[in-house]
């Protein structure tokens, strides 16, 4: 479980909505995750599939698609599972409900395209790199080759490969 640390506060009851209405991911959403949703959704665990404190795969979503839609609160299935406006279960599961200053929080967050900083990296602050899978495929053009032994775009990476090597086919 991420422990809070000296920028974050200690219980939910201690968050507020910042006073100038814009929302901050790492100053006030971040926070949230942490302490409601990365114990069952983190690093160690990954219930329903989903994981949220890693921003490419909570993006990805989990077994039940997307966690949110940017400026869509109401199509948004965290705000429905976080309010308990769905046949689904509310989350967090078997705690309290969250405060409202939180809820009201990550609906506006949401509502303001849901920024989430592309750092990449976990919420225990960079100790761990984002395993493969969650990365998105890049598709790259073929290398341009001379040999006529390439029947398909495969062969081209081979080809570039080998000649790199100082090889042949």
């Amino acid at each position: 479980v991420v422990q809070p640390g000296p920028a974050q506060p200690a219980s939910l009851t201690a968050i507020r909505f910042p006073a100038d209405g814009k929302i901050d991911f790492k100053r006030d959403v971040r926070p949230i995750f942490a302490l409601a949703c990365i114990e069952c959704h983190g690093e160690s665990k990954r219930k329903g599939g989903l994981r949220m404190d890693v921003k490419i795969a909570a993006l990805a979503g989990g077994k039940k698609g997307s966690l949110f839609v940017a400026g869509k609160p109401d199509q948004s299935s965290l705000i429905e599972r976080i309010t308990g406006e769905t046949d689904e279960q509310r989350m967090p599961l078997d705690r309290d409900p969250l405060p409202e200053e939180c809820i009201r929080i990550l609906r506006t967050w949401v509502e303001q395209g849901a920024q989430w900083p592309d750092d990449g990296l976990s919420m225990d602050h960079g100790k761990e790199e984002i395993h493969w899978a969650y990365m998105k495929p890049v598709a790259h053009a073929p290398p341009p080759i001379k040999d006529s032994w390439a029947r398909n775009p495969i062969d081209n990476f081979i080809a570039a490969k080998l000649k790199s090597k100082g090889l042949t086919h």
